[in-house]
């Protein structure tokens, strides 16, 4: 199997490059630390929120390119608002909704925290591995280009997950 995705934990940080990835509720507010790093980029989110009718729900996402104040090119503000159901929010389903919407940006760094309630380690995990799953391709048995020469071998994404 190839490697379509490094996953790294880090302390939370403002990323240099690439996206940004911060989870949002219902009042469109992230958690404490991602609002300290969004820094002057947290007054678009609500202007660009009502432009696209952005709620926040679960596994919505409100992609926003290259975002004032920050290094960053892409910040997506991905919904984790609880259903109305109650039932607990599937951290694995997360991680891969988010590889989904990263696209072919190379270079991510998720702030994993949440407004409301903790997410601890093992929900980090769940995460990852959400993700892993995700990028994951089977491309043993793949047949070769009709030119004869083997795919290029893509460039694994580089997510960085940015836990307290």
């Amino acid at each position: 199997m190839s490697e379509f995705v490094k996953i790294a934990f880090a302390p939370i940080g403002a990323p240099e490059d690439g996206a940004l990835v911060v989870f949002v509720g219902d009042d469109l507010k992230p958690g404490p630390r991602a609002a300290k790093i969004l820094g002057e980029a947290a007054a678009t989110i609500e202007s660009a929120a009502k432009t696209i009718g952005f709620k926040g729900h679960v596994l919505t996402v409100l992609d926003i390119l290259q975002p004032a104040g920050l290094a960053a090119g892409r910040l997506l503000l991905v919904g984790y608002a609880p259903k109305k159901d109650g039932l607990p929010l599937d951290f694995a389903t997360l991680g891969g909704f988010v590889f989904g919407k990263l696209g072919e940006t190379k270079k991510a760094t998720v702030i994993f925290e949440s407004p409301g309630e903790a997410w601890d380690s093992a929900a980090a995990a769940q995460f990852a591995l959400g993700l892993r799953l995700r990028a994951y391709r089977f491309d043993k048995y793949k047949s070769k280009k009709k030119n004869g020469s083997e795919e290029e071998k893509a460039e694994p994404v580089a997510a960085t997950i940015g836990v307290a």
